[in-house]
């Protein structure tokens, strides 16, 4: 069984399809979000999971994660 990208917790940057799937959404959802690019040129697009969680965090029902350690 593969394991999800959400799973592993990961440290650094996501694509666009990973990102999309650590938030459990559909790559064009994904997008329509509006959450920081992170970009390298014209093409390459990354976005960090930082971003991710606290636009979770603010966006979700129920209270933001807190940072352990």
């Amino acid at each position: 069984m593969a394991t999800r990208v959400r799973d592993e917790i990961p440290n650094g940057l996501l694509t666009t399809q990973q990102a999309a799937e650590w938030m459990g959404v559909s790559v064009r959802t994904f997008v329509t979000l509006g959450i920081r690019q992170i970009r390298f040129g014209e093409r390459l697009v990354r976005y960090d999971v930082r971003d991710l969680q606290q636009f979770a965090d603010l966006h979700g029902d129920r209270p933001p994660m807190r940072a352990t350690g």
